[in-house]
């Protein structure tokens, strides 16, 4: 690849006097200096430019652009840096054209209003291959996928802090080579509040003082759930006890300056539901009995705000300034409920009040699940029924909307899940129907078509060994790889408008809350099949063809991208109606399913 540079007007900084921005102005560029909370050290900003940009540092004012002077590389408009000791430093800002492994950062540090459009989508993972008797997605091997070309993020795995750690080893070689390349990565750890339950130290106090549930029925009983309004400053204590870990100042002190940081979090301990509120001893001195579905969820929500928040932003504080700038937490299923409408029990766990119907953007980023689970006794969806992950997915449409108003630069990813080789058996043997890898690749599409996510993140157990996967997951990475490679679809990912379906409502109507209503928010974003059975449905309907439809463009000059796949088996001649275009007819392949481009 061709490498080329642009600089901008020097810029001098006087360490002695950076108690505001000692920085020129330039026309093309606005960069700033000021300090930072570790002594001696500054921070770069600027605005404008197009990464990947390289930054330089020298006494000499006459000599900043030489290669020696270079201190870094970065696709974020920040930088952090410690000068050796002196009285006047000069800084240039260059660009030069970015790497294949910068481009991972550029779409991942993308606002989401970019004039471009939405960021082009990631492949990660969920299992990091720290368990050692089988192989997992390690580091080195997601960083290995990036080298041939993928658009891959790797993912280190912590432990918690009462828990022993992985060997440095497990860490050195993904770390540097992420440096090398100044790749973004995550950090994977375990359910960030269960050092509660788990810890003594926070188990055993006295009821006034802790931060779990206690027992109403005696005022003393310690139940296995967090409180969201049990003392904020544990939920700081517990923050600072993550950031303080040795395993993170190690990495810190091994890449200092990474672009991103994503502090993956699973988010599954046992928390307090407001059917179950009157169980808590704290909740009803509080407030009483009798309080109503709304008054419950709003004091959850609030509550999980401030305290999810508390513990984010104090590990956030044990941490480098570099990190501070480049971190952002995201968790597992801290987002609205998709099960919206599917049941007349789904709003047991939801914690929606009129006008939000989710707390979490407000504190966290997320990564809900489009899951099919290995148990189909335990969960009854199935990627060709109704109840399936891809109608339950289309409610994320709305609450996504809400929750890019309330949290502009919110980062959504979605992780995915199709039961492995549980789920496998189970078609094959009970319902007598071929799983492979084509119909995974329609499953994988739709999700990442629905709702268009920066991450596409797969699950897998951790104790499953990658080989049982391998081509699974390269069907993953196509569906991603596609959307970078072909013009075609990176034009509709970025600037193309997903269409509802407003001639019927969503199938799931059960218990629907008034301004969330089909009337009040499209739901429906399946379009009209043919071959699919008349309405209405039940959770069991068998879906033939899933489909979704986009337009780009402004009459009398637009397009329209469709897709669709079949679960089962070919079908042909199936018509289509694209919302605001008209009914199309199309050969639809069992498996990956195809994409159709119209023009107007």
């Amino acid at each position: 690849m061709e490498v080329w540079y642009r600089t901008w007007t020097v810029v001098v900084a006087t360490l002695a006097a950076l108690t505001s921005a000692a920085a020129q102005t330039p026309a093309d560029v606005a960069l700033f200096v000021s300090t930072t909370t570790t002594p001696s050290s500054v921070r770069l900003a600027w605005s404008d430019g197009d990464p990947t940009f390289v930054i330089f540092r020298a006494a000499d004012p006459d000599n900043v652009l030489a290669p020696a002077n270079e201190i870094g590389a970065t696709v974020a408009r920040t930088w952090i840096d410690t000068p050796p000791p002196g009285d006047v430093f000069y800084y240039r800002l260059g660009e030069r054209s970015p790497t294949h492994a910068e481009t991972v950062g550029i779409e991942l540090l993308r606002p989401n209003d970019d004039p471009i459009g939405r960021p082009l989508p990631i492949a990660a993972h969920w299992n990091t291959g720290h368990q050692t008797s089988v192989t997992g997605w390690t580091p080195d091997y997601m960083i290995d996928l990036l080298e041939a070309g993928e658009f891959v993020l790797p993912a280190f795995r912590i432990e918690m802090p009462l828990a022993g750690q992985q060997p440095w080893s497990h860490y050195e070689s993904g770390l540097q080579r992420a440096r090398a390349l100044g790749l973004p990565f995550s950090i994977r750890f375990t359910q960030w509040d269960r050092l509660f339950s788990d810890d003594p130290k926070y188990h055993d106090l006295p009821p006034g003082e802790n931060p779990n549930v206690v027992d109403a029925a005696d005022g003393t009983t310690i139940l296995p759930m967090t409180d969201p309004e049990g003392p904020v400053e544990h939920w700081e204590e517990v923050g600072a006890e993550w950031g303080d870990l040795q395993v993170v100042n190690q990495m810190q002190a091994e890449y200092p300056n990474p672009p991103l940081v994503i502090w993956l979090n699973n988010f599954e301990h046992p928390r307090l539901q407001p059917a179950d509120v009157e169980q808590s001893w704290r909740f009803v001195q509080n407030h009483g009995l009798g309080t109503t579905d709304e008054q419950r969820r709003r004091i959850l929500g609030d509550g999980w705000i401030e305290r999810d928040g508390a513990l984010y932003s104090s590990l956030s504080d044990r941490l480098s300034p570099a990190w501070q700038g480049a971190s952002i937490p995201v968790c597992y299923s801290a987002f609205g409920r998709r099960h919206y409408g599917s049941w007349s029990g789904w709003d047991r766990k939801s914690l929606h009040v009129p006008g939000r119907f989710a707390p979490w953007p407000s504190a966290v980023n997320g990564s809900p699940s489009y899951y099919v689970f290995g148990n189909a006794t335990a969960h009854g969806e199935t990627d060709f029924e109704a109840d399936g992950p891809q109608a339950l997915g289309m409610n994320w449409i709305f609450m996504l909307e809400e929750a890019y108003r309330d949290a502009p630069d919110y980062f959504w990813e979605v992780s995915i899940y199709d039961g492995g080789v549980e789920r496998h058996e189970w078609y094959r043997n009970t319902k007598l129907q071929t799983y492979d890898e084509a119909r995974y690749k329609g499953y994988v599409r739709y999700a990442l078509w629905l709702s268009r996510p920066r991450i596409a993140r797969e699950f897998r157990l951790n104790n499953e060994d990658r080989s049982l996967y391998e081509t699974y997951w390269e069907t993953f990475l196509q569906g991603v790889r596609e959307v970078h490679t072909d013009a075609d679809l990176t034009r509709f990912w970025r600037r193309g408008t997903l269409l509802a379906n407003t001639t019927h409502p969503h199938q799931h109507q059960a218990n629907l809350v008034p301004g969330y209503t089909d009337d009040d928010v499209d739901r429906n974003y399946l379009p009209e099949v043919s071959v699919n059975p008349p309405r209405p449905w039940n959770n069991a309907t068998e879906i033939p063809v899933w489909a979704l439809a986009y337009v780009l463009g402004e009459a009398p000059d637009r397009e329209w991208l469709l897709f669709a796949y079949a679960p089962l088996a070919d079908h042909d001649d199936v018509t289509i109606g694209i919302p605001g275009y008209q009914d199309v007819v199309v050969d639809v392949p069992r498996g990956g399913g195809a994409f159709w481009l119209f023009v107007e």
